[in-house]
């Protein structure tokens, strides 16, 4: 149902191609059998609003109206599950149904971005992408209303949804709790919200939320196209209004770059092994200095062993498994408390560590640009972790944390285009700190890292070393 295309660019954030491309969409909207004409003319309307008007106002108006506040957001499991740990789940599920219809999100967007599910629903037969608006039909309907009593323009949209779909709704009941609800989008409905979120932790992360945005901002979101692979005019104009250069390089670097980063650490420290034994060591610098050298290194392997093992638990343990002991909700709580408590830890003893080997001059004098090189990366991935903790405050509903599992079980399980595709939404945060984790991998058989995989468990078995003191004859 080409429409939806249509009715899908038209609710994405307006950009300058809207405008430019302004009589191809009218004509294609005229062309469309799905709609009565009165209809049509309704969204000719909105074609001429986006052509008539400064292009900055128009953007200013779609963040006041779709970004501030919760009542008319694009996100459908906004309106379904709200701050419920069962969002993450279903995001989830809805992006398996794109991947197993054949496509992927191509776009720095949640699954359930309204624009993005209309563009799957157009390329499937006109049945099923009615059954899909049928699914969602009361969102629909209530969003209409809720735009309609903002004299927004938008509201034809989401009528000529409701024209498509084959289930009815009861607007005059709609209408009526609509007109009792309090509006969100003022500035003291903000300020109220933002408030609450400070003590609660309960709101959506600004940044891995669809396009969230503070009261007089602006934050351009990339458009919601990209899904079709099909060839029309249409889709053409689509293309133009798109570019998959994003999804390109999150494919890259979250889809290949985890398994060339494994090959290079086991590859790489095979063949160090093999031709340079006697240089896989710690290369300890205790001897040169003892100095907080027992108290740094300590805290710093502390916490780090149990930070990788947190780490290795939660994100490779399956959830029906950890649901028979914990919830996601309180897994996500359990993680940044214990995460927060040893990361500190670990954070200290580097720091120390750093400050030893920076201003001890026969620790500095022996110190190599890889030993360096490893402490800055360390010391980057740990305070890049730190702040996903603070980030993580924001959605304690744990949608978050499932959407990273997803990703590190289906690198796991041989599958990088669902492990892109997973991580594709989430804040810049978590990413930075998953690239750069990929990117330890790079350096380890290179760096005094190797010696993590030459842990001296024989040495509890071995045998006793009898010492006998030597006496003095006189």
């Amino acid at each position: 149902m080409e429409i939806l295309k249509i009715l899908s660019i038209m609710m994405d954030y307006p950009r300058l191609e809207l405008q430019t491309h302004n009589r191809e969409l009218e004509e294609e909207i005229n062309n469309s059998h799905e709609l009565p004409s009165s209809q049509k003319d309704k969204l000719i309307t909105l074609l001429h609003y986006f052509r008539d008007n400064d292009l900055m106002d128009i953007q200013e108006d779609y963040d006041s109206l779709f970004e501030r506040g919760r009542a008319t957001s694009l996100l459908l499991f906004e309106h379904v599950h709200g701050e419920s740990r069962d969002r993450g789940q279903a995001m989830v599920d809805l992006m398996a149904l794109y991947e197993n219809a054949g496509y992927q999100i191509t776009v720095k967007e949640l699954p359930d971005f309204i624009p993005l599910y209309l563009e799957f629903l157009s390329t499937r037969p006109e049945l099923e992408a009615k059954e899909g608006i049928d699914d969602v039909v009361h969102i629909i309907g209530i969003l209409a209303e809720r735009l309609k009593q903002r004299d927004s323009v938008y509201h034809h949209c989401f009528d000529a949804l409701l024209q498509i779909a084959d289930m009815e709704v009861n607007s005059q009941h709609i209408e009526t709790l609509v007109s009792k609800e309090e509006r969100d989008d003022s500035l003291q409905a903000m300020d109220k919200i933002w408030e609450e979120e400070m003590v609660t932790f309960t709101a959506d992360d600004p940044s891995t939320s669809c396009q969230t945005t503070q009261a007089g901002k602006q934050k351009p979101p990339p458009p919601c196209t990209g899904l079709i692979r099909k060839q029309t005019p249409l889709n053409k104009l689509s293309d133009e209004l798109i570019g998959d250069t994003d999804m390109s390089f999150n494919f890259l670097f979250f889809g290949v770059f985890p398994y060339v980063a494994v090959a290079i650490a086991v590859i790489g420290a095979w063949a160090r092994f093999d031709m340079a034994q006697y240089t896989w060591k710690a290369h300890s610098s205790q001897m040169l200095s003892n100095k907080k050298m027992r108290v740094a290194s300590n805290l710093f392997h502390v916490g780090i062993i149990f930070v990788l093992g947190g780490h290795f638990v939660g994100l490779l343990t399956p959830e029906p498994i950890y649901h028979i002991f914990i919830s996601t909700q309180s897994k996500q709580l359990l993680a940044m408390v214990s995460g927060g408590f040893f990361g500190i830890l670990c954070f200290i003893g580097l720091a120390m560590l750093i400050h030893r080997r920076l201003t001890d001059e026969r620790v500095k004098a022996n110190s190599s640009t890889a030993d360096m090189v490893v402490l800055v990366m360390l010391m980057a991935q740990l305070s890049l972790g730190l702040l996903t903790i603070l980030v993580s405050t924001a959605h304690l509903d744990g949608a978050v944390m499932v959407l990273l599992a997803d990703w590190a079980q289906s690198i796991v399980t041989l599958d990088p285009v669902h492990a892109a595709a997973s991580i594709q939404s989430v804040n810049i945060i978590y990413k930075l700190h998953v690239f750069l984790g990929l990117s330890l991998f790079v350096v380890f058989p290179f760096t005094r890292l190797v010696h993590i995989v030459s842990a001296p468990v024989w040495y509890l078995g071995r045998r006793y070393q009898i010492v006998r003191q030597k006496q003095h004859t006189s």
